[in-house]
């Protein structure tokens, strides 16, 4: 099952026999979810594997708020004083559905997020290459490096940049017509 980490930090309180800690969600999936946890042996847990422990927390979005039970399987210390704690969760069928909800929602604002921060990339990466055919117009490096970032654009379907990779692959051709490594367009 995927796991998805929370955009914002999501507040959990896990309970045991013996007392509650506050937690906060690391990631989630249909079956687990990993918290980190500040201290839990001075708060009062004492993790251990194989744990029934209870998680209570409400998703952004969906507003709902859940109380799963499961099972704490993986405890470690990557600092002092911070533990991470992955747990076994047995959800019903509501709240299944309401994790795969929040899962599904949160895996398309992940591509989201991915495909705007490529956008961004390759759009800065082209207005460098730009400024630099302006700064230095004679070498073909300059236009191979334009045509290139064009390129990347042409399985995305972006308007115009074959077009745009193909003029500028014309002109380092023409400004070194021996060199191999200009693309043939």
């Amino acid at each position: 099952h995927e796991r998805v980490r929370p955009r914002k930090s999501i507040r959990v309180i896990l309970r045991s026999d013996a007392c509650s800690l506050p937690t906060f969600l690391e990631n989630i999936s249909l079956i687990g979810i990993g918290l980190l946890a500040y201290k839990p042996a001075e708060r009062g847990l004492e993790p251990r594997v194989g744990q029934p422990v209870k998680a209570e927390f409400e998703l952004p979005v969906l507003r709902g708020r859940l109380s799963l039970p499961g099972r704490l399987v993986n405890i470690s210390y990557p600092g002092a004083r911070l533990a991470t704690i992955g747990i076994n969760t047995f959800p019903n069928v509501e709240q299944a559905r309401v994790l795969e909800r929040y899962v599904t929602h949160r895996k398309a604002e992940i591509i989201d997020e991915m495909e705007q921060a490529f956008q961004a990339a390759l759009s800065s990466g082209i207005n460098a290459a730009l400024t630099a055919t302006r700064l230095t117009p004679s070498d073909y490096q300059n236009w191979l490096a334009l045509g290139n970032l064009y390129a990347q654009a042409v399985p995305l379907g972006v308007k115009g940049s074959y077009d745009s990779a193909k003029s500028a692959y014309d002109t380092a051709q023409k400004l070194n017509p021996t060199n191999p490594q200009i693309p043939y367009v």
